[in-house]
């Protein structure tokens, strides 16, 4: 309601400039000898009507609208029966002179009325065909005069979705709460989110991953969904997600990741040599250091044909069964 009586000021003001630059020189000056200044205005709550005086703050400012020009909501010419107390009005006063106390003579008056409660909050519901649209539990009637607007374009119930942000002032109406106006606000998106996981399953429009911490979380994934590397079940993957209204994950990349490198680089002494494991121990001869069994198998590559007590160097994969060496090399 505010921002129609801020609408109707600021037609009230454009009227006016407009009648001074053009009709300066036939409008007659008003009772006290001056033209109307700009900014001389009044605006608030209306505490009480007696005839053509209205009072704002208890009576402490008065105005004389008995030659008023009176716009009612959205702009229509109305009439002083339009004022009651609990309106808000914005009048444009004929002078910025006035004898002490005395009501103050205006020019023109906007008049709107605030409304009895203003509900923000996500919209559960709409229904179209009944016109209602349902926030903060409360089922609300739209008539042909609610205003609706905001920054997502919004020009009837027919734009309003489920879960978008709404304004919504109303007044009771025969036991049912009739919107006067409906403000819809544009969201920010929902913030990205990013995990580790392995794919679990893959569906014809969902993932399963099985984060890191050995939950399986759901993915949606649609035609925006970015999928690179080609990932299958079993690899391991890194997922960015976010959440849509319905509270559903989407997917809006999945890459396969490389598994981090379990290889170790060893460089000591063969202490021992069977066909299946060597023992490398990386102090000298003789030492007290820890020795290190790796498993060596037809893949093992071995270069320089090193002997026990030589010194080499390997190229070890850890795996659960222990270090499985990739290369053995005499130095």
């Amino acid at each position: 309601m505010i921002r129609k009586a801020i609408a109707l000021a600021a037609l009230l003001t454009a009227t006016l400039s407009f009648a001074q630059t053009r009709g300066r020189a036939v409008t007659a000056p008003d009772a006290l000898g001056g033209f109307p200044v700009p900014g001389t205005t009044v605006s608030g709550l209306v505490t009480g009507v007696s005839g053509s005086i209205i009072s704002l703050a208890n009576g402490l400012v008065s105005l004389d609208v008995s030659a008023a020009k009176i716009l009612g909501e959205e702009g229509v010419e109305g009439s002083l029966t339009s004022i009651t107390p609990g309106s808000i009005v914005f009048a444009v006063l004929k002078s910025a002179e006035s004898p002490p106390n005395a009501p103050l003579a205006a020019m023109s008056i906007a008049v709107t009325r605030s409304a009895q409660v203003t509900l923000s909050g996500p919209v559960s519901s709409v229904d179209s065909i009944g016109a209602t649209l349902t926030l903060l539990g409360r089922t609300i009637h739209v008539t042909a005069d609610t205003s609706f607007g905001g920054n997502r374009g919004s020009r009837g119930l027919a734009d309003i979705l489920p879960n978008q942000i709404a304004q919504v002032q109303a007044n009771a109406v025969a036991g049912s709460l009739v919107a006067t106006s409906v403000l819809v606000f544009a969201q920010s998106p929902p913030p990205s989110i990013y995990f580790h996981g392995t794919v679990k399953s893959i569906g014809t429009d969902s993932w399963v991953i099985t984060n890191g911490r050995g939950k399986d979380v759901t993915v949606v994934v649609n035609a925006q969904t970015k999928i690179i590397g080609d990932p299958k079940v079993g690899d391991s993957v890194d997922v960015l997600i976010s959440v849509d209204s319905a509270g559903a994950n989407v997917a809006l990349s999945i890459m396969k990741s490389s598994p981090p490198s379990t290889e170790m680089h060893i460089t000591g002494t063969v202490s021992s040599i069977n066909g299946t494991s060597w023992t490398i121990s990386p102090g000298p001869p003789g030492s007290m250091a820890p020795v290190f069994l790796v498993q060596v198998n037809a893949q093992t590559k071995i270069v320089g044909d090193p002997k026990v007590g030589d010194r080499v160097e390997v190229v070890a994969q850890l795996t659960r069964e222990g270090a499985v060496a990739i290369s053995i090399t005499k130095l």
